[in-house]
């Protein structure tokens, strides 16, 4: 069985799969989409800290001001990752990594 599936790659703007080539395209869609989801737990323990501090404001607008230079955040954390040692910084530096992500959470503040 064929299956069309239109990608922005291809050169006639289709391109037919089997069935097991749409299941392998399906399943790398959602692989690629679970790390995004599973830092979204972390924003609600980020988002108490901040309200704590009353700080919920500042941040999302930091994050907003700040876009561009939040990969080479990122970098930074990496960079120093021996001295802070935290599975928590490395999910911070993830987080960074992604605009869709950091306007989200910008969002999710806002919200709250």
């Amino acid at each position: 069985m064929q299956i069309d599936c239109i990608f922005p790659f291809s050169t006639n703007g289709s391109l037919t799969l089997t069935r097991g080539e749409a299941k392998i395209v399906q399943t790398l869609k959602y692989a690629i989409l679970y790390p995004m989801r599973t830092s979204r737990t972390e924003w609600t323990k980020w988002a108490e800290t901040l309200s704590r501090f009353q700080l919920e404001g500042f941040a999302a607008w930091l994050l907003e001001a700040s876009e561009p230079l939040m990969l080479i955040g990122a970098q930074f954390i990496y960079f120093g990752q021996p001295i802070f040692g935290s599975d928590r910084m490395t999910k911070f530096a993830q987080f960074l990594e992604s605009q869709e992500e950091t306007r989200a959470f910008a969002d999710f503040l806002r919200k709250e």
